[in-house]
Parts: structure tokens; sequence; C-alpha cells
């Protein structure tokens, strides 16, 4: 899914062993952290240039979360544990 959407590979990041979750409501978010060799700029990079000729266009545009500010972006309630963990307060 994500080759498929932003054109980059997982292959080469170092992958997180510990799978990871939290329960909001009746909601389970599972997740695993992947690294990527790249600074975000890289990243941005190549997603911008994924998107070019990506003909499904199912991102509007790649986005970099700096911190735990919870007006940043117009984030769902779901999104608030994994900012917190993220970004410890």
């Amino acid at each position: 899914e994500v080759k498929e959407e932003t054109g980059l590979s997982l292959d080469i990041a170092d992958v997180d062993p510990q799978l990871r979750g939290f329960r909001l409501n009746r909601t389970v978010t599972l997740f695993r952290r992947y690294f990527l060799p790249m600074t975000a700029a890289e990243i941005f990079d190549h997603i911008k240039a994924h998107m070019a000729v990506d003909n499904e266009k199912e991102i509007a545009r790649p986005v970099a979360i700096r911190s735990a500010d919870r007006s940043a972006y117009r984030f769902k309630d779901s999104m608030f544990p994994l900012l917190d963990w993220v970004f410890p307060r």
C-alpha cells in the first residue's frame, strides 16, 4: 500500500520489530515504525515525483507531522493517542 500510494519501497527501511497498538472506544489501531534512510525533503521529492505519474492520485500531498500540535492539521480524534506517543509532552 505504501509503494502504491507514495512510490516509496519499505524494502530499504529499517523496521522496528515491535508491533504496537492502542484502543480508542471500539477502534483498535495497530502500527509498526519504519525508518527510511532519507531526509524528509528527499522523501517528499520522491513522493511528489510519484504523484506526477500516478494515475490513481490516492493522496493529495505529503505531510510531515513534526509535533503533537492538534491544531496543525484537521486530525481525526483517533490520531491523538498516536501523536501523544510519538511526541510525548
